[in-house]
């Protein structure tokens, strides 16, 4: 069972995809994401360091729920399998 942009239970949070039988979470976090831009973050460094709270909080309730988080970035793409065989799951 696959859900797409599924809320976490207990947040306002969203997570891509999860795969409900494998236990396994999967965020799709473009480069863009992990440096300050002021066009993405509305020109506060404020908003950026909420988003970087969010993907902690989100890597958080993976652990604490028996999920393991993929996360992937436009290195990732085209996606392979090595993609997930380098963060611990194999498909």
């Amino acid at each position: 069972v696959v859900l797409e942009e599924a809320p976490l239970v207990g947040t306002r949070s969203r997570i891509d995809l999860i795969n409900v039988n494998r236990n396994v979470m999967v965020e799709v976090s473009p480069e863009s994401s992990h440096s300050y831009n002021a066009f993405f973050h509305g020109g506060s460094l404020n908003r950026f360091k909420d988003a970087l709270k969010r993907d902690l909080a989100k890597d958080d309730y993976a652990r604490v729920n028996g999920f393991i988080l993929v996360t992937l970035t436009d290195t990732d793409f085209p996606l392979t399998p090595d993609a997930f065989a380098r963060q611990g799951v194999t498909l």
